[in-house]
């Protein structure tokens, strides 16, 4: 479970570096669509994760969650031309850094303009673990340290 102490977990949206919406829904799993419960099952390796954040920036497709990391949620256009019944795309970014520790992916929570460095740090309050990366660098999952350790 994410500990969302005011100030501390602040996820930016990877393209504008804005800080993201914590979604009113993210304590009611009811209200997650079902398209993304069945792609979460699939997808994550953990439980669902229902606390969703997103880019408030108009039209920005960008969310994040601890257990799926960033994404992109789009209408499924060609689907609803096909079939005539509502979808959802779900993209995971090419980009993901999970914390050593706990297994979870990190979230960005700084933007350096000037060294252009990406600063992602563990969605749990207590840990340390930051990972810094180039901005727009390789496409890659980015692994914190303790990642390969032996528990």
């Amino acid at each position: 479970m994410v500990d969302q102490e005011h100030g501390y977990f602040r996820p930016l949206c990877p393209r504008h570096y804005e800080v993201m919406f914590v979604s009113p829904s993210a304590s009611d799993l009811s209200a997650v669509p079902d398209t993304w419960i069945r792609r979460s099952r699939k997808l994550s390796t953990g439980a669902i994760e229902a606390h969703d954040c997103e880019c408030l920036v108009d039209g920005c497709p960008q969310h994040y969650s601890s257990g799926f990391g960033y994404s992109t949620i789009r209408r499924n256009d060609d689907h609803w031309n096909v079939t005539g019944s509502a979808s959802i795309e779900i993209t995971r970014s090419p980009t993901q850094v999970i914390c050593g520790e706990h297994q979870c992916l990190m979230f960005l929570g700084a933007f350096h303009p000037k060294t252009k460095v990406e600063s992602f740090r563990c969605p749990q309050k207590n840990c340390q673990q930051t990972v810094d990366i180039p901005a727009g660098g390789p496409h890659a999952y980015w692994l914190g340290k303790g990642f390969f350790s032996a528990h």
